[in-house]
């Protein structure tokens, strides 16, 4: 689950139009499907809140679930009926259904509606939920996230793309202990919960020795922000389900694999709320001692309430296999690299290398990307190569579709190799475009296309070199571009 961020509105480039709903207004069909989840989130209040953190009450925290079909949303817990909204729930006074605001864009984050601060949350992440319970504690994390800044607990920053250290096999190898130690804390109890918690400070401290400390930064904050808002949602499920909320935690902890990047940037808030279900267990006022600190970070509360514990025996760990599979693992991924680099870079049929240099910062231009966080594979200096869906739209002027092995060096290029058996069509002006040998120079509008790969650009420059079957594409915007077609033979 995403972690939902306090954000400033933004303008839509189409605006909502504001529907003025009156008493009569019907209510969008999906709404009165999400009516059983609403009322279980009341009933759950009295019981989860007292567990979830002192002087939070779900009840009193506006949440706004939107419906980008109908242009409309329910704000929850509301103390009266703003202006423009209806009663649309004759058994839940404090529900409100009203307009999306004008020039607002839909997100899930916290942000204002009408006049107060509310978590923003698609409908779509309640009606998709497997079971009312994990809906239940969908609405308690996104609760807990409008709460969370009241009490001046630190936001976590993202890490830009290909930052965190994921090829490291030592660092791994002890991760992947973390991840034992975190799934066997859950429910086990009074009596195992600080020894475990000791054996795993040790091991995170180790692995975190290994990294920077910005990474290690990283990681203890998020364990905060997104942790403790999943902290939230577990104890609202486990009112009726608590069961199930463990079995969901632990499998949660377990998919994290060190080497996808994919999955890293989720796992801090299921370990962090492994962390603060086994700080429960030890018995001690683990909350007052955090709220008396910098709030960003467990590791001094886990410190404390360790202190004079002996760890819990970490044989079962096995750390020479974890090690081994950690060295394999890494092993794995830069053989798929080098792969996918010789795909690219030595095709011996054409090289498509996108040049960005000098359009990127074009402010003339209104970019944007699409794209699947599946097969990235972060090299360094900027680099990355993306083995999955990706788009660059530069608005009215380029247009860049890969799904094919793509290397890129982040705001200069982007390049794709092809076989002699797969040639992409290359065209100029609408014309199949001819090179000869030596290198050769083409100006116009450009498209290619090949297997999973289109580029068109309304005016660019084309450089062919015959020695390394490489096509440089220049992009031209409008104050740079040529007069037309033309074609010069460089000798």
């Amino acid at each position: 689950m995403s972690k939902i961020r306090t954000s400033t509105c933004v303008v839509l480039s189409t605006v909502i139009m504001f529907l003025s709903l009156g008493t009569g207004a019907q209510v969008p069909a999906v709404f009165n499907r999400i009516l059983p989840i609403l009322k279980a989130a009341e009933q759950n209040a009295p019981k989860a809140d007292s567990k979830i953190w002192p002087g939070f009450e779900f009840e009193k925290t506006p949440i706004f679930i939107w419906d980008a079909d109908s242009g409309q949303g329910l704000l929850l817990n509301t103390s009266s009926i703003p202006k423009g909204f209806t009663q649309p729930f004759a058994s839940m006074p404090r529900v409100a259904l009203g307009p999306i605001p004008p020039g607002t864009t839909p997100a899930d984050a916290v942000m204002p509606v009408v006049d107060r601060l509310a978590a923003w949350l698609n409908v779509q992440a309640l009606t998709s939920a497997k079971d009312q319970a994990t809906a239940v504690g969908v609405l308690y994390r996104s609760a807990f996230d409008v709460f969370e800044p009241y009490q001046n607990f630190v936001q976590a920053s993202p890490l830009s793309s290909g930052t965190y250290p994921y090829l490291n096999a030592n660092a791994n190898a002890l991760a992947m202990a973390e991840n034992r130690l975190l799934a066997k804390m859950v429910g086990a109890g009074q009596s195992q919960a600080a020894p475990l918690l000791a054996a795993f400070l040790q091991i995170r401290q180790k692995r975190q020795a290994l990294l920077p400390p910005a990474i290690a930064k990283y990681e203890w904050t998020h364990e905060v922000d997104d942790g403790i808002s999943q902290y939230a949602a577990y104890q609202a499920m486990a009112v009726s389900a608590r069961a199930e909320a463990e079995q969901d935690l632990i499998k949660q902890i377990e998919s994290f694999k060190p080497t996808q990047p994919e999955t890293e940037a989720t796992h801090w808030a299921f370990s962090g709320c492994a962390l603060a279900l086994a700080l429960d267990e030890t018995g001690k006022d683990w909350k007052v001692m955090f709220q008396k600190g910098s709030r960003d970070s467990l590791e001094p509360v886990i410190e404390e309430v360790t202190k004079g514990v002996t760890p819990a025996d970490t044989a079962f760990l096995d750390m020479s296999q974890l090690q081994k599979q950690a060295e394999e693992a890494v092993q794995e991924i830069k053989s798929q690299q080098q792969n996918f680099l010789d795909q690219i870079l030595k095709a011996d049929g054409l090289i498509v290398k996108l040049n960005l240099t000098g359009v990127i910062g074009n402010h003339g231009i209104k970019w944007s990307n699409r794209y699947s966080t599946k097969d990235v594979y972060h090299l360094g200096d900027g680099r990355e190569i993306r083995n999955s869906y990706y788009q660059l739209k530069g608005q009215g002027f380029l247009t860049c579709t890969s799904g094919r092995p793509l290397l890129i060096i982040v705001r200069r290029s982007m390049t794709v190799g092809f076989s002699k058996d797969h040639m992409p069509w290359v065209k100029v002006d609408g014309k199949q475009a001819g090179f000869k040998k030596g290198v050769t120079t083409l100006t116009g509008k450009v498209e290619i296309r090949g297997d999973r790969y289109e580029l068109a650009i309304s005016d660019a420059r084309l450089d062919f070199d015959a020695a390394s079957h490489t096509l440089t594409v220049t992009p031209l915007p409008e104050e740079a571009s040529g007069a037309g077609a033309t074609a010069a033979q460089q000798q």
